[in-house]
């Protein structure tokens, strides 16, 4: 059970922004450009100090599992508009 409650909250991990400057590369009306990152990749960037990791799962969830990665901000997903706003510009997001 455990190993299976690990690989769901790995594959939960949704995606992860790289900051662009408004108005630069394929993005529209000046927003940040969004991919999408897949369990190894994040594996490998997570000893990055550059890295910001946000746990934005909603709080029952977060709080029935035991499951946390080390490092990770949490943030309610329903806060997103006044939090958001918020994040550093010239770092690397993964929100999962």
């Amino acid at each position: 059970m455990k190993k299976r409650i690990w690989i769901l909250s790995l594959a939960l991990l949704a995606f992860w922004v790289v900051p662009v400057p408004y108005g630069a590369g394929p993005s529209l009306a000046g927003e940040p450009q969004v991919n999408f990152v897949d369990q190894d990749s994040l594996k490998g960037m997570l000893g990055d100090p550059s890295l910001l990791l946000i746990d934005v799962r909603h709080q029952g969830d977060w709080e029935r599992t035991k499951i946390k990665i080390k490092g990770a901000m949490r943030f309610s997903p329903e806060g997103v508009s006044s939090w958001g706003p918020l994040l550093p510009k010239d770092r690397r997001i993964v929100l999962y």
